[in-house]
């Protein structure tokens, strides 16, 4: 199977096809084609290169945004891999490096038989708009984030529930809304629940992460959410702040309501806007739920 991969890869290089990122940059890169496999190197692109990406971010590593290009960031964080694994840091995937990587995804597991409802606030149009050129609402970012997140967790063993669809509300049988979300979590029995929001405030200066919290048994999960979201995406550290929301205060499983950034603080408003920064927060809470489950 690897040799025909190869093979596969063999005829995609010598034909040079391009065409992946921007006009300026695509003259240089090569597109490969097929699964992750050895051989991919800096300069490539394609779909094979955004799953090493997303990989090295799962154990532990900053490979820049699941973009698809395989640059310099790329190649510095599978060099790091292969300087902790103890192997010849070349910043290729080689073969033994693609093996130790493999072993390691396959040796993710830890999150095994967790439930987790991620909640995407709002929806429907609801919530904070995204004013400022460059900047999207609320209930779509969040979304966004939520998907990228529900992928890395689920790779990790856990079964992960959105409260609702992109564009829309949370409905759950006869419930709408907040109660539908509470109510979802509950019935199914959740381990988790994580809730997702960005922030507004008169003052556009204002600018960074909180994470909130209300019942005794959230605080460590709260905890451990607001410094790995923090740290993965560069936000400013706000802190921890208690507050009775509803979908933090029914729900009877450890629960978190989560705003990343400020979408009032027109600089913040673009960069939380963005898909690199969906992948930095998914990677955030994804550590997040480990670091917690680290210390139960």
């Amino acid at each position: 199977m690897r040799k025909a991969l190869r093979a596969i890869w063999t005829v995609v290089l010598l034909l040079g096809v391009v065409g992946w990122g921007t006009p300026a940059q695509a003259a240089s890169w090569i597109q490969v084609t097929g699964p992750i496999a050895p051989g991919l190197r800096e300069g490539m692109a394609g779909p094979a290169v955004r799953t090493l990406q997303g990989d090295l971010w799962h154990v532990g590593l900053n490979p820049g945004p699941a973009d698809g290009y395989f640059g310099p960031r790329t190649r510095a964080a599978l060099e790091a891999f292969q300087k902790r694994e103890g192997l010849p840091v070349t910043g290729t995937l080689t073969d033994a490096t693609f093996s130790r990587l493999v072993a390691k995804v396959l040796g993710w597991g830890t999150l095994s038989g967790l439930r987790i409802v991620l909640d995407p606030g709002h929806g429907d149009g609801t919530g904070a708009w995204g004013v400022y050129p460059g900047a999207k609402d609320e209930h779509i970012n969040v979304y966004q984030v939520a998907l990228s997140a529900k992928a890395l967790l689920e790779r990790a063993g856990a079964q992960v529930i959105l409260t609702r669809k992109n564009g829309q509300d949370s409905f759950y049988g006869t419930l709408r809304g907040l109660d539908a979300r509470v109510a979802m979590a509950n019935d199914l029995g959740a381990h988790l629940f994580i809730s997702l929001h960005q922030n507004w405030n008169p003052d556009a200066g204002l600018r960074g992460v909180a994470t909130y919290y209300w019942k005794a048994d959230s605080q460590g999960l709260a905890q451990a959410m607001q410094r790995e979201v923090a740290k993965a995406t560069g936000l400013r550290d706000i802190g921890l702040f208690t507050e009775p929301f509803y979908v933090i205060t029914y729900t009877r499983m450890p629960a978190v309501l989560v705003e990343l950034g400020f979408l009032s603080n027109p600089e913040e408003a673009r960069f939380i806007s963005r898909p690199s920064f969906y992948e930095k927060a998914a990677q955030g809470i994804y550590q997040g739920v480990l670091a917690y489950l680290r210390k139960r």
